[in-house]
């Protein structure tokens, strides 16, 4: 089967935090705060130029209202986190219990 590639399934975007280890975000409370924050059940804190736990499930919520054959058996592959986000917000699980 042919396989199609789409931008909306990419995994988060960190922003500034792209790319960087976790001991950065532990030395700059600034930081460690949105990490809190997103701990906590914040679904709209991100880094700087970064994607939110909202912003993520929103766009594949935007892929999954994309799809035209919905008579059709689709296999979708994706990050997790994507996943995860998507079930939270709009199937209203909460994963931080899991």
């Amino acid at each position: 089967l042919p396989i199609k590639y789409n931008s909306l399934l990419r995994e988060t975007n960190y922003g500034i935090m792209e790319g960087k280890t976790g001991s950065i975000i532990n030395s700059n409370p600034k930081l460690r705060a949105i990490c809190d924050a997103v701990n906590a059940g914040n679904n709209d804190a991100h880094f700087e130029n970064g994607e939110s736990r909202r912003m993520v499930a929103d766009r594949f919520l935007q892929f999954l209202t994309s799809l035209n054959d919905i008579n059709k058996n689709i296999l979708i592959i994706t990050h997790g986190g994507i996943l995860r986000g998507y079930l939270k917000i709009y199937g209203k699980i909460d994963f931080r219990n899991l």
